[in-house]
């Protein structure tokens, strides 16, 4: 949790952590400050989340199904390993 970004409030930008962005914005007290952060490309931008907060997600079986839908998927599933 030592991954810090600029955050502005009231006009005024700072320096915060994640941890203490969490508890700050959303009241969410980190269990392991010291775990790994995970990333998400989203558009132009990196989006950080702490592990713990994540959960593992899947889609429904008539979604996997249609070779159409998993197509348009692919872009958004695989990424560079970089």
């Amino acid at each position: 949790m030592t991954h810090f970004f600029t955050h502005k409030k009231d006009g005024i930008s700072r320096e915060i952590s994640m941890k203490d962005y969490l508890f700050e914005i959303y009241k969410l007290k980190i269990s392991e400050p010291n775990q790994p952060l995970l990333f998400v490309n989203f558009r132009d931008t990196r989006v950080y989340l702490p592990t713990e907060m994540c959960r593992e997600a899947s889609l429904p079986e008539n979604f996997t199904s249609d070779s159409r839908k998993m197509r348009d998927l692919q872009e958004f599933k695989i990424s560079h390993p970089k």
